[in-house]
């Protein structure tokens, strides 16, 4: 369909790939979703023209992602428990996890509008 995209773009990503990565556990914590975003949204902007519809959402989606990226708690740090003068393990889950689980909610937010 775009011959040319390989050529121009040397690390393709899109949606489909992240929802899977998300599916498959394969992130960590929130950055490697965020970093795969923006190279998502570096992609779109370096292979289309500005005003092409899909450099323009791609620049949406971009601010969007920046907004909703600020409002996930900093990742827990837990320290090993020798470290621990309490010792034992927190009963609550960590802010990491929660990130993630807000990530994957708010995919799935998009692909149904």
């Amino acid at each position: 369909m775009f011959p040319d995209y390989g050529s121009v773009i040397k690390r393709p990503i899109d949606l489909l790939i992240i929802k899977q990565r998300l599916m498959d556990g394969e992130y960590d914590d929130i950055s490697q979703v965020d970093s795969d975003l923006k190279l998502m949204f570096s992609n779109a902007l370096k292979y289309n023209a500005a005003q092409d519809p899909v450099a323009i959402a791609a620049t949406q989606f971009q601010q969007l992602w920046a907004e909703k990226l600020r409002s996930v708690p900093p990742k827990y740090v837990s320290r090993d428990s020798s470290e621990d003068p309490i010792g034992g393990t927190p009963d609550y889950d960590s802010e990491d996890e929660h990130g993630m689980s807000s990530v994957h909610n708010y995919y799935n937010k998009l692909m149904v509008r």
